[in-house]
């Protein structure tokens, strides 16, 4: 009897080990235990949190620029000066009788002033002050920049060869003895390459006509080698999300700005390289990063297919290529979508 007792026994502990190891194929079946499956773990569909996820540097050079801003406003007022193109503020009326000769008086910007803010204090248009500082219709202002005002409304114009007293009088429509009394002329003869102050003249405005055209430029010539969205990192070696394009291209091309716009950094990035950032109207950003040179600098505004920097592999980076973003309203959007964008803009 006691051998059967053993038998019984060692049969009754094989069926419970059993009866355990059933439940446990059931339990990874039904996934509540994935430490006993053999199957390979999948990549990650996020930016891993040990490693650098890149995009952050840029959104760290926009935040900054927006915290700037958020506290010196006039820069922002500045900027949409340079964006826009209508210039007149402070506008005063048109004198009919010039009795003395016009005179320039010297002014040191102060913080918090914006050209807007300077024409309203002199009660001048805006294109009033920029004829007579014309190197600063494409910069921003900054403190301690020296101007030259107008005591009055009006236009610098500097003589061109041909030019007549008659002739530049109907084209400003504006009397010749007004131009005569502002400028001290006791005649008619004027010599090319004089500057005559015009009294109550706006600038020449030429009939509009729209066209249709891409809102924004491809900035390089090249090769598509990366796209928008998660991707392998091909320094990393891990799955990112990659926040632009890449466009292969020879080292030491040029590359252009996609839109018009002002530059609101232009500088180096320890993953970005040498990176410029540009910013457009309707609150759109543009960034190209990974250049060998910079041509542009903070606060200048820069043309549409103006050469802004040029290829390179500056940063992180396997060889020369452009890193083209875009952003709306500090939010980022797949590029190829940006490209194919229109809008309406004046002809020629």
């Amino acid at each position: 009897m006691r051998l059967l007792d053993r038998l019984l026994f060692s049969v009754s502990a094989i069926s419970l080990v059993g009866i355990v190891l059933i439940l446990s194929t059931e339990d990874v079946v039904a996934g509540e235990s994935p430490r006993l499956s053999n199957t390979a773990p999948e990549k990650p569909t996020e930016p891993v949190s040990e490693l650098p996820v890149l995009s952050r540097e840029i959104d760290a050079v926009i935040e900054n620029y927006f915290t700037t801003i958020r506290e010196h406003p006039e820069m922002e007022t500045e900027e949409s000066r340079l964006l826009e193109e209508k210039l007149e503020a402070g506008e005063s009326s048109v004198p009919k009788e010039v009795p003395e000769e016009f005179t320039l008086r010297d002014y040191t910007v102060q913080k918090g002033d914006s050209l807007w803010k300077i024409a309203q204090d002199f009660s001048v248009p805006v294109y009033t002050i920029l004829s007579a500082n014309p190197e600063y219709k494409n910069k921003v202002l900054s403190p301690g920049v020296k101007l030259q005002i107008p005591d009055r409304s009006g236009v610098l114009y500097k003589v061109k060869r041909g030019d007549t007293l008659s002739a530049i009088a109907r084209l400003y429509k504006i009397s010749e003895s007004e131009i005569q009394k502002a400028n001290s002329l006791n005649s008619h003869v004027i010599q090319a390459g004089a500057t005559l102050f015009l009294p109550g003249a706006r600038e020449a405005i030429a009939v509009v006509e729209y066209v249709t055209r891409k809102m924004f430029l491809m900035p390089v010539k090249g090769r598509r080698t990366s796209g928008y969205g998660f991707r392998e990192h091909p320094v990393y070696g891990v799955r990112l999300f990659h926040s632009g394009i890449d466009i292969g291209a020879v080292f030491g091309a040029p590359i252009s700005a996609a839109a018009d716009g002002v530059v609101i950094y232009a500088g180096y990035s320890s993953s970005y390289g040498n990176m410029v950032v540009l910013k457009h109207r309707n609150n759109y950003i543009t960034v190209y990063a990974h250049a060998s040179k910079l041509f542009v600098s903070k606060g200048e505004k820069v043309k549409r297919g103006q050469k802004i920097a040029a290829v390179g592999a500056s940063g992180v980076a396997t060889g020369p290529h452009l890193h083209f973003e875009v952003k709306k309203n500090g939010k980022t959007m797949n590029p190829d979508k940006a490209l194919q964008l229109t809008e309406k803009v004046k002809k020629g």
